[in-house]
């Protein structure tokens, strides 16, 4: 199911028509009994693990999937050279200046929100 699932994401997470329940098919043909995911999904304890991410989405107004952030920046189109260009400039404020000790750069942190929730970050 793991593979199955993003797999099929070609055809279910189209950005203009997404298609979520075709994803909860994919799923389903990899043996996910969707029945019980649904009624996990619903759970408040399920809710309470996804709740924070959303927050953290909606305050930093995550529209596309996935959604990358760069010291708080996003991105200001969706697209790999966009991550690029964002990520240079973020590293080159984070070199050394002269106004800062010169063994202790400021750390560039990259946030990656594939899904509300699962959030990742890398420095």
């Amino acid at each position: 199911m793991l593979e199955a699932v993003p797999q099929a994401q070609p055809i279910w997470a189209d950005h203009c028509r997404p298609k979520p329940d075709l994803a909860f098919e994919s799923a389903k043909a990899a043996g996910l009994n969707i029945e019980r995911a649904r009624a996990d999904m619903a759970r408040p304890e399920t809710q309470a693990l996804l709740t924070p991410g959303v927050e953290d989405l909606t305050a930093l107004r995550g529209e596309s999937q996935p959604t990358r952030f760069v010291n708080a920046r996003g991105l200001p189109s969706f697209g790999p050279d966009q991550l690029a260009a964002l990520l240079a400039e973020e590293v080159a404020k984070a070199k050394p200046s002269s106004e800062r000790c010169p063994c202790s750069p400021r750390p560039v942190v990259v946030m990656s929100m594939s899904t509300p929730g699962l959030a990742s970050m890398h420095r």
